[in-house]
């Protein structure tokens, strides 16, 4: 019959592939091609200085002869460039933010050098800070640390933010009245503090 033949080429093509034949698959298909991309963005939090923001990591604040200014008046503190505003970066990239922390080592005073700032080895002074998303705080002592929370994408491209510091001055009297004599509430000498920004990541 001739029937016969196809039977016996299907049963002898099962027979080559038992004994080890390999069998030629089909091209896989063509219809499309995937790019699976991928990137790292490093983390960026931090507070830093407009001016000098790879170097600078200080500024010195100084007040001038507060002996010369009355204790009625109040000045405020020049930065070595002159200025009584002194601009701030802050920046971060992290999603939970940063908080920050501003706090004094002598709790909002000027110590007198080689003292613990008792009676009239101290002086007064208040911080204010400008800016958006959270940074302002009016003119205040530091006698506690200034604890904010900050998860704002305006961070994303930096917030700027200023600080200044005004202290009033301890000339009480002149002297230049006849029966005045001149006086001070502090006593003479250097006096210093340092106040600290710290930006902790979340």
């Amino acid at each position: 019959m001739k029937l016969a033949p196809a039977l016996l080429g299907i049963l002898f093509t099962t027979s080559a592939l038992a004994e080890g034949a390999v069998a030629i698959l089909p091209p896989a298909s063509g219809d499309r091609l995937d790019f699976n991309l991928g990137a790292t963005v490093s983390g960026i939090c931090g507070v830093y200085s407009v001016s000098n923001p790879s170097t600078t990591t200080s500024f010195d604040v100084d007040f001038g002869d507060l002996g010369l200014v009355p204790s009625t008046s109040s000045i405020e503190a020049r930065t070595s460039g002159l200025a009584t505003s002194i601009p701030l970066n802050y920046a971060c990239n992290l999603p939970g933010g940063f908080s920050r922390t501003v706090s004094s080592e002598n709790g909002g005073f000027m110590f007198r050098d080689g003292t613990t700032g008792g009676e009239g080895d101290r002086i007064a002074y208040e911080m204010t800070h400008s800016g958006a998303s959270g940074l302002a705080f009016g003119y205040q002592q530091l006698t506690a640390a200034i604890v904010t929370n900050h998860v704002d994408v305006a961070f994303l491209d930096g917030e700027i933010g200023s600080v200044r510091f005004r202290a009033n001055g301890v000339l009480v009297s002149s002297g230049v009245d006849e029966d005045t004599a001149p006086s001070t509430s502090a006593y003479a000498g250097d006096y210093a503090d340092k106040v600290t920004i710290a930006v902790t990541a979340n």
